[in-house]
């Protein structure tokens, strides 16, 4: 492939390009009308650039079976936003740069899926840097890392899960966190279960009901310098059998009057208007 063949890269034109699609053949410059097409013709290592705007993505959702990278907005992903139906359902390894994915607004009305936002399966690795996974508006889990499935996610954030987890890991998967938020999930922030391992370093944790972290089924976490906020069920649940270790220089905001056991590694201070 010579050094100015850039077929490798294919370019998805936002909703708000609708005319320049109506009069051009994208696919004669490389161009697609959708993140679907571009995928159905993409071969393992393209690189699918989305540039700045909407993104509809319907039931049942997206899957990719090769090798692929996904970029948006490296600086803010609030500027490539994938409203999406359906799940991502990541059967080959991948890296996702600068994107938003969440539920159309227009489903808010309705009445709630059980539709995880993002899918890991069949020892995948994804690995993510600057996105939004906001899944608000179903009912599943954000994000799930299933049959040794691994990432290393940075600057990401986690929420909106309205009756599952932010991020439920099984089958011995493993996740590294830097910089991350994950909040506003009516369960678990982070739930590990079956023999999986995570490590958070400088990541964020508020209003998660059930916990902001869970460890189960002799799973091991390690959480480092991290921060949790006042609107957290519970801090750190570890079943006998698991660890969470090391957990070091950590932080918990408490409101104001109220206490908590000690966690070896969290700090706890009380203040009133303490920005998460």
């Amino acid at each position: 492939m010579g050094a100015t063949d850039f077929s490798f890269i294919r370019h998805v034109l936002p909703v708000e390009m609708g005319s320049f699609m109506q009069t051009e053949r994208p696919t004669d410059h490389n161009h697609y009308h959708t993140i679907a097409e571009a995928i159905s013709i993409a071969q393992p290592g393209d690189t699918i650039e989305l540039g700045d705007g909407h993104y509809w993505v319907n039931e049942p959702g997206l899957s990719v079976d090769v090798p692929l990278k996904f970029v948006g907005d490296e600086n803010n992903p609030s500027h490539v936003v994938i409203e999406l139906s359906g799940s991502v359902r990541w059967r080959a390894n991948g890296f996702l740069e600068g994107v938003t994915f969440r539920r159309p607004k227009i489903s808010s009305g309705k009445e709630k899926i059980a539709h995880e936002l993002m899918s890991l399966t069949n020892g995948v690795r994804v690995n993510m840097v600057h996105c939004v996974l906001n899944n608000e508006g179903s009912m599943g889990h954000v994000v799930s890392l299933r049959m040794k499935s691994k990432g290393s996610w940075f600057d990401t954030q986690i929420k909106g899960s309205g009756g599952g987890d932010g991020i439920f890991l099984a089958d011995e998967s493993e996740l590294e966190l830097v910089e991350c938020s994950i909040v506003g999930n009516s369960n678990a922030g982070i739930m590990s279960t079956g023999g999986t391992r995570f490590k958070a370093v400088s990541c964020q944790f508020d209003e998660n009901k059930g916990s902001a972290v869970s460890v189960q089924g002799h799973s091991k976490c390690e959480i480092l310098k991290s921060r949790f906020g006042k609107g957290n069920g519970d801090l750190i649940v570890r079943e006998a059998g698991s660890a969470c270790a090391p957990c070091q220089a950590n932080v918990a905001i408490l409101p104001k009057g109220l206490t908590r056991k000690p966690i070896p590694g969290v700090r706890y201070t009380q203040e009133e208007d303490e920005d998460i």
